[in-house]
Formats: C-alpha cells, sequence, structure tokens
C-alpha cells in the first residue's frame, strides 16, 4: 500500500493491480509426496495430485482477496532462477540425499525434463485449469518455421490443447559472425547459412529478449544449457 503510489497519477488504478505469488517447485513436490524419481514424466494420480495443490491455494488467493479488498493470483512461470537454486541448496541443507534435482522448476514441468512437445503441451492443458490467467505455457523450440509453419503450428494446438490459456514460443537467436540471424544452428552448433562461429545467443525473458551470452548470470546460463528444446519441422 501506498509503495507504487506513482501509478496514480500515471493513470492506473492500483487496487486493479494483482500481487501475484510466484510458484517454484511444483514438479519436485509432486515427485517427493508420490515418490517418484525426478526426470519422470507425471502419471495421471501425479497429475491430480498437482491440481489438487493447485485448488488449494487458488482458495487460498481467493480468501485474500475478499478479506483484503485488492487481488491476488499465483502464477507458476515466473523467472525466479536465484531462488530456484537458492532454495535448492535449502533443500539440501534439510533433506540431504533426498534432493535429486539441480534446482526447482519455475513451471509445470521443467525445461530441462527430456520429454517430446505433445507431453509438454498434455502437462500444461492438464494443469493451467486453476491458475489459467496468470500461466504461460513456454514451449522452446530450435527450427527456423515459416510463417504458414507458424500458423498451421497455432492452429493444432488450439484443436487438441483447448484449455491451454497461454503459451509462447522461445526460440534461441543464434547471431553468426557474419551477421546471420538464425533460430537455429547445425549440430556442430554453427551457423546454418555459412558455417560461421556464433557470437551471440538470445532468448524471451519474460516479454522481451536478452542475451544468455552476456546477461544471464550463472545459475541461469547453467539451466538455459540443459534445457530440451523440440526440433519442428
Amino acid at each position: 500500500e501506498e509503495f507504487f503510489d506513482f501509478t496514480e497519477n500515471q493513470g492506473v488504478e492500483n487496487d486493479r493491480l494483482a500481487s501475484t505469488i510466484g510458484g517454484l517447485g511444483l514438479y519436485e513436490t509432486v515427485k517427493i509426496l508420490s515418490g517418484a524419481e525426478w526426470g519422470t514424466l507425471y502419471t495421471q494420480e501425479e497429475l491430480d495430485m498437482a491440481n489438487e495443490i493447485l485448488k488449494f491455494v487458488d482458495k487460498k488467493c481467493a480468501e485474500a482477496s475478499k478479506e483484503s479488498g485488492k487481488i491476488f493470483n499465483m502464477e507458476l512461470s515466473i523467472p525466479g532462477e536465484s531462488s530456484a537454486k537458492r532454495l535448492q541448496r535449502r533443500d539440501v541443507i534439510n533433506f540431504g540425499d533426498e534432493v535429486d534435482y539441480v534446482e526447482l522448476s519455475n513451471q509445470f514441468m521443467p525445461a530441462t525434463l527430456k520429454a517430446d512437445l505433445n507431453e509438454k503441451l498434455k502437462v500444461e492443458n492438464e494443469l493451467c485449469k486453476f491458475i489459467p490467467s496468470t500461466t504461460i505455457a513456454h514451449l522452446n523450440i530450435d527450427s527456423n518455421l515459416s510463417e504458414e509453419q507458424c500458423v498451421q503450428l497455432h492452429k493444432k494446438i488450439w484443436k487438441a490443447y483447448p484449455d491451454l490459456s497461454h503459451y509462447a514460443f522461445n526460440p534461441v537467436s543464434y547471431l553468426c559472425e557474419n551477421g546471420h540471424l538464425n533460430t537455429t544452428s547445425t549440430d556442430e552448433g554453427l551457423c546454418i547459412e555459412c558455417e560461421g562461429e556464433i557470437v551471440d545467443r538470445s532468448t524471451r525473458s519474460i516479454g522481451y529478449i536478452r542475451s544468455i551470452d552476456y546477461e544471464f548470470g550463472k545459475n541461469r546460463k547453467n539451466e538455459q544449457s540443459r534445457r530440451v528444446y523440440y526440433k519442428l519441422k
């Protein structure tokens, strides 16, 4: 209250702004509760368990909104890279060998989990029902898609996953020493046009483009290097 009072002078009503709770580690929580190993895909039982957690949080947000007169909501797709690693280190201190994940995930399904695009979309479609307005399915792709290919891909997603509220394609843009810019590279990590050396890589980060090589911190670079990117044709 009163912290963002300047917004009132800019035509923004504070009471219409939401206090967003950023969620980390839903996937890891479910795996610990179910006794399954990190790195495995969700079972239907685990998806049901995750939905029960999300329903509980959604209920608490609704109660807080009613009691305070302010808007509270929850978002699972947040940056949180430093917190994801810091909280993982705290888990190691508290639970030792039980911790078998490198960092807490900031999405329904960790970006480093080996799964195909359909498996990713299925989970997002199932779990966005209770926090649909603030959660974005981040689809990391490694492909040069034409305009028509993008249109067809959107249509397939809309038809197959009708409950998916928000999603975004996150390619890596590769800039080579000769000035070529593409959203994929050769298997050797070179420019697909001239096989020149890649001098900068950038990707979407909470709505804008940032350089992976020059602007990402140590933990973020490490996580980025382990992400699974979907090859689309």
